[in-house]
């Protein structure tokens, strides 16, 4: 099996350990790291995975296919949003698209794209299209 890293916490831990070690797969769980070990991560990464059913905005995956890494995103409005062709998409909780999504992503080059759409006054932007028809303007 493959190592694991999962950076950050949450109250899936425990659970994630005891999966791993039944499964014999090598976990590593890193809490508090550096910003230059998380780019690190990122870059050494065979494939980073941001496996969330919410966000309001994504800034992992975001983040990481900055530094170049390879993607897997759930299929999530923000991700879609912000991400668009940058990444591989898969179901949030569909473990064979999860699957299917992580060798696709595995066999693709490392593909870094250009951020620079995504800025406070881009979003502000975005945010104001989308009010004003709903503010009769």
């Amino acid at each position: 099996p493959r190592p694991v890293h999962l950076i950050g916490r949450g109250p899936e831990g425990g659970s994630l350990e005891r999966l791993a070690r039944g499964l014999d797969v090598p976990l590593t769980i890193s809490a508090n790291v550096s910003a230059n070990e998380l780019v690190q991560a990122y870059r050494t990464a065979s494939v980073v995975v941001c496996p969330s059913s919410f966000e309001g905005m994504g800034l992992t995956p975001i983040e990481a296919a900055a530094c170049g890494a390879r993607v897997v995103a759930s299929d999530i409005p923000p991700h879609r949003e912000f991400l668009e062709d940058r990444v591989e998409f898969f179901s949030p909780r569909d473990d064979a698209t999860l699957i299917a999504a992580i060798r696709r992503a595995e066999g693709l080059p490392p593909r870094p794209g250009p951020f620079a759409d995504i800025t406070i006054g881009a979003a502000a932007t975005r945010i104001y299209e989308a009010l004003m028809p709903l503010l009769g303007r």
